[in-house]
């Protein structure tokens, strides 16, 4: 018998899309054993709706003040049951056998800390933006060194929150989501949390994330903060890894590039303020530009990427790699026993039917 899944949804002025969360929780094939539903002192019509749903699984509380992503997301844990977490963002919902899927790769393997799935993106009224095709099996196995490496080079290839099912006792040891993280909130655990087990990328779409011009993604693009983040972040997984000065050219070349990226964002979205300052702050950096167009060259090119030693040092390696891998040399490549970790399951990208609650 596989463990009890606890889903937290935490909820801030999403009145219009949190029955669909909820929904694509109670129509899972693997049912949840608990829903709790963490208002952040909404303005909207948010608690309202959570008011009306009428399941014993689901449990709600609304905060008196905002605590913030973290806060709430702190909150929501300490008060989950459940050997497995997964922590969905009420703007967006799952495939029907999500929890499934990602609960049969926890149980058969206790080495995880987590699983993470494919996701696509969709606009306000749930319409296909992006997303990978559909792609089956287990992708990568990530270890913290390696973690790292990924993201300096791609990103947070994890994903958001709602693609990943996390083990309860694993995300109690990594400790309390940080609050000085606005942007990069997950990223930031997820590095902190493959200390304490592996993370398993599959291929399978478990997830859809929603784009609007209320969520926190675009609400902290215009803001300004998204570079800030990603430069503190970079910095310290930099210190961490002792990096040689050649990958570190590259990765604040990558923190470059975000200064680029959000500054032409934010005038594209009428600011002026805070773009320039990022604008001046991606030209002042002389050696960032010559790490950007080198990271451009060599790495986005393929023709190197990271790989990670025994010893957990970072190195560039030869060759272009198939995507989802970190180059040769890496100890945590995708598994031999791949195969026997394959699930299954049909792809759906549509939104639950609230009218069952």
């Amino acid at each position: 018998m596989e463990p009890a899944i606890t889903v937290c949804i935490p909820t801030f002025n999403c009145a219009g899309f949190v029955r669909t969360a909820v929904n694509s929780v109670l129509g899972q094939t693997l049912p949840a054993a608990e829903v709790l539903i963490g208002d952040n002192a909404s303005t909207d019509e948010t608690w309202d709706v959570i008011a009306q749903i009428k399941d014993a699984r689901v449990h709600c509380f609304r905060n008196e003040r905002n605590l913030g992503i973290a806060g709430n997301f702190n909150r929501l844990v300490a008060q989950a049951s459940g050997a497995y977490i997964k922590i969905l963002c009420a703007d967006d919902w799952l495939e029907p056998d999500c929890l499934r899927r990602q609960a049969q790769l926890l149980h058969a393997h206790p080495e995880l800390a987590a699983v993470a799935g494919r996701r696509t993106i969709v606009n306000q009224a749930g319409e296909l933006i992006s997303g990978p095709g559909q792609k089956v099996g287990v992708l990568q196995v990530f270890d913290k060194p390696a973690l790292i490496a990924s993201a300096l080079l791609r990103g947070n290839v994890l994903g958001e929150p709602s693609a990943l099912l996390l083990r309860r006792d694993a995300l109690l040891r990594a400790g309390a989501f940080d609050p000085g993280r606005p942007m990069l909130v997950d990223l930031e655990m997820w590095v902190r949390l493959a200390a304490f087990g592996k993370i398993a990328l599959t291929g399978d779409i478990v997830c859809h994330v929603r784009r609007h011009p209320q969520s926190m993604t675009n609400t902290f693009r215009r803001q300004g903060k998204v570079q800030e983040d990603v430069a503190r972040l970079t910095g310290e997984w930099l210190r961490e890894t002792k990096a040689s000065g050649f990958i570190r050219a590259i990765a604040l070349g990558k923190v470059t590039g975000s200064y680029l990226r959000h500054a032409l964002f934010g005038m594209a979205s009428g600011q002026w303020d805070w773009p320039v300052q990022a604008l001046g702050r991606a030209c002042r950096s002389g050696s960032g530009v010559a790490g950007l167009a080198a990271y451009w060259l060599l790495f986005r090119s393929g023709l190197l990427q990271l790989a990670v030693d025994a010893d957990g040092a970072l190195r560039p390696a030869f060759g272009r790699m198939p995507p989802g891998t970190l180059g040769p040399g890496t100890r945590t490549g995708a598994p031999r026993s791949a195969k026997r970790w394959r699930v299954r399951g049909r792809i759906s990208r549509k939104g639950g039917d609230s009218s069952s609650l």
